[in-house]
């Protein structure tokens, strides 16, 4: 230190010259840098817990100080008794959780262990990705036993919306965060730390995935596995993604309109199927069922009706689209017979799709 500062004195205005040059470089060196997605990838941040990942629970997942070169990383150890596990998961649902309990000894082959059943799965935060750009995951991993393979996945999600009946019998429209995209790294380690990297394109196949989660995954063979220096970063614009898009696009569309027209047509014979039943039903017992009785009376002799023969076809099914059938007689389309209908894909009656006879 005391001979570069008397250089530095000497030298006077030229060393702040190369100072200064020095300075400028290493800002474009930070400004060229990849945009890195993961803010804590070296698991520093955090107070606790690390920051932009799942909490550790103590037992199988541990946010220690035994990083790739000094500081923290996670460790997961899968050799815990499953039922020690689940336990723990319980004590994680409290807030605060209490500390974890030691864990207790296992036996060979140890097929009861996390690692011989369910593994350990330890989650990043959802990180925002841009259309059409490309990224590289890129990790430091580390194991008890040379040949022990984690997996690294990143699953890319998109925004859907799914009709659902709620607990008062009513249909909702409910938002998720659906998996589109899965591409997964093998880490096989050694007692050393080793780097590993791989290609990651979540919208490769359309801009809907809007997210992504790292996802560390431990599992067989039973041990501790180290994990450090977690980095995706972006990798430049995929040239391609537009045209792929609309190609996939147009495909997708096709498909669709396959499936829903032969959804459309299954609803169709199905209403064939149950017209003809009808009126061998009222052939027979010389009139329709009611409207109380419905369909049943189809497949289960209702009471009080003579000269029943059926059953006149089995027991129906819901319709393509998860909604029973409909039946009303007298009929109000149909006031000298009945009216048979399908609520169609909206699942809603008169929503404008409905198939009737």
């Amino acid at each position: 230190m005391r001979s570069g500062l008397a250089t530095r004195i000497l030298l006077g205005g030229a060393a702040v010259a190369v100072v200064a040059v020095a300075l400028a470089l290493a800002g474009d060196a930070r400004a060229d840098a990849p945009r890195d997605l993961l803010a804590n990838g070296s698991f520093e941040a955090g107070k606790g817990a690390p920051e932009g990942w799942q909490r550790p629970d103590g037992l199988t997942s541990l946010w220690v100080e035994e990083g790739h070169g000094g500081g923290h990383c996670m460790k997961f150890d899968t050799d815990v008794k499953l039922a020690e596990l689940h336990a723990r998961k319980a004590e994680m649902e409290r807030d605060p959780p209490p500390l974890a309990r030691p864990k207790s000894p296992t036996k060979h082959p140890d097929y009861d262990t996390v690692a011989g059943v369910e593994g350990v799965a330890f989650y990043s935060d959802f990180l925002e990705v841009k259309p059409g750009m490309r990224y590289t995951l890129q990790l430091s991993a580390r194991a008890l036993k040379a040949g022990m393979t984690p997996k690294v996945f990143v699953k890319g999600y998109e925004e859907t919306h799914e009709d659902v009946i709620d607990g008062a019998g009513k249909r909702v429209n409910r938002t998720f965060r659906r998996v589109r995209y899965k591409v997964s790294l093998d880490c096989k380690c050694d007692l050393t730390w080793n780097d590993f990297q791989c290609a990651v394109n979540p919208t490769v196949d359309g801009p809907e995935v809007r997210w992504v989660r790292i996802m560390i995954f431990c599992y067989w063979p039973q041990g501790t596995y180290w994990v450090d220096d977690v980095h995706l970063l972006e990798a430049g614009e995929d040239p391609g993604a537009s045209e792929r898009w609309k190609s996939k696009a147009q495909t997708r569309a096709a498909d669709e309109k396959r499936a829903l027209e032969g959804e459309l047509e299954k609803a169709r014979e199905t209403l064939r199927i149950v017209t003809r039943a009808l009126e061998r039903y009222e052939a027979e017992t010389g009139a329709y069922p009611t409207t109380s009785r419905g369909l049943a009376a189809l497949w289960a002799a209702p009471e009080g009706v003579k000269r029943w023969n059926g059953p006149y076809l089995p027991e129906l099914d819901l319709d393509p689209w998860g909604s029973p059938y409909r039946y009303s007689w007298p009929g109000k389309r149909n006031p000298g017979a009945y009216d048979l209908s399908s609520c169609g894909p909206d699942g809603v009656d008169g929503g404008g799709d409905d198939i009737e006879n």
